[in-house]
């Protein structure tokens, strides 16, 4: 019944409103990957090519920034995302539970140094929120690693300059939780 509780804490979370309390998942799976297609039901859109993901993301050339400070960056490229969707699934033990997630007024910001921000409202203060990195080359994949947790990992169905949607499928003690994003284009 931990593990139940915990995963479905999981799954309300999500990684950008607020902070996850992960659970240990199995990087085996890939974020879905493996013998199932745990995101068949996730939606999907176009993905821009593996060179301009970063840019996509961020608003930034992929060299725009090396360090950790934000105070090179133009304010006028960096991209924000404002938050349209989410859900979240579970089910342990027999138990099902679905629901959407509601965080109206929320927009979130992948800067290139690593961090990602969000603010109420689009006039609103960016505070740092986690730490996102590519998980390989493709650049199919982000790592989001909370400060005080387990760093979870997200994979892009959905990654243009409109609209991104990604997704997450954790498994343990014969529980499972997926959960997934949409963020559109401010202005959308």
């Amino acid at each position: 019944m931990k593990t139940l509780k915990h995963l479905k804490n999981i799954g309300l979370a999500l990684f950008l409103g607020i902070t996850i309390s992960a659970c240990s998942s199995s990087d085996d799976n890939n974020g879905g990957g493996g013998n199932f297609d745990h995101f068949k039901n996730v939606p999907k859109g176009e993905i821009v090519s593996v060179e301009k993901r970063f840019e996509t993301l961020t608003g930034h050339a992929e060299n725009a920034v090396s360090t950790n400070s934000t105070s090179t960056l133009a304010a006028d490229t960096q991209k924000w995302w404002k938050y349209a969707e989410a859900y979240f699934e579970y089910e342990c033990d027999g138990e099902t539970e679905k629901d959407t997630i509601e965080e109206d007024g929320m927009y979130y910001a992948f800067y290139p140094n690593g961090r990602i921000y969000y603010k109420m409202g689009v006039t609103g203060t960016p505070i740092a929120h986690h730490g996102w990195a590519w998980v390989d080359d493709a650049k199919l994949k982000v790592r989001i690693t909370p400060s005080d947790g387990e760093s979870v990992i997200f994979e892009f169905t959905e990654l243009n300059s409109k609209s991104i949607v990604y997704a997450s499928y954790q498994s343990e003690q014969g529980c499972n939780v997926l959960t997934w994003e949409r963020l559109v284009e401010i202005g959308n």
